[in-house]
């Protein structure tokens, strides 16, 4: 059963005071019915307005995470029909990416 637009608004704009209404719980991922294949590392940081949203709503959904590093977000969220193989509480993953001297024709 489906909550009027009102009273879903209404709900939201509490934790959100004189901001868009939007909800608090989307988190930081937000899916319904994807496959995330075998996924590598993934990181989520400052979800919300005050850090108090959840980093994953993950719905219907399949697939494996091989590690999820989360951090300023109210709580893990959930993962329905995927694996987080790991989920660990850290500082941000910082990418190792290739520099333009590195690619392309010698």
């Amino acid at each position: 059963m489906s909550r009027p637009a009102e009273t879903e608004r209404s709900r939201s704009e509490e934790h959100r005071p004189g901001q868009q209404a939007r909800g608090r719980d989307r988190g930081g991922i937000f899916t319904r019915k994807i496959d995330f294949g075998s996924s590598g590392r993934v990181s989520i940081h400052n979800v919300g307005q005050n850090n108090n949203s959840i980093a994953l709503n993950i719905e219907e959904a399949a697939g494996s995470i091989d590690e999820l590093v989360y951090n300023d977000v109210g709580d893990f969220g959930t993962a329905d029909g995927v694996e987080v193989k790991n989920r660990v509480r850290g500082d941000p993953i910082q990418p190792d990416v290739v520099s333009v001297d590195d690619v392309g024709p010698r």
